[in-house]
């Protein structure tokens, strides 16, 4: 047998949590590790935020453009 290390997976069928997942899942239908990366951020942006995921990396971004709002990211309780 071959050693080859598969770089992807295509699949028609989707599934997963709307804002957890990459676009370029929802796009090309290709998972990697960088779309379970992806994934992984936003999980982390979630529990660090206290905020849902569905339009946190947009969110997030907006408020990183302005210095003195980025503390606002934040939850309180996030420790």
């Amino acid at each position: 047998g071959s050693s080859q290390q598969v770089s992807h997976l295509s699949t028609q069928r989707l599934f997963g949590k709307l804002g957890y997942m990459d676009s370029i899942i929802s796009q090309s239908g290709q998972a990697s590790v960088l779309t379970d990366g992806f994934a992984l951020g936003i999980t982390l942006l979630v529990s660090l935020t206290g905020r849902g995921a569905v339009g946190l990396l947009n969110a997030c971004e907006d408020e990183l453009e302005e210095p003195d709002t980025a503390e606002s990211i934040a939850a309180a309780d996030a420790g």
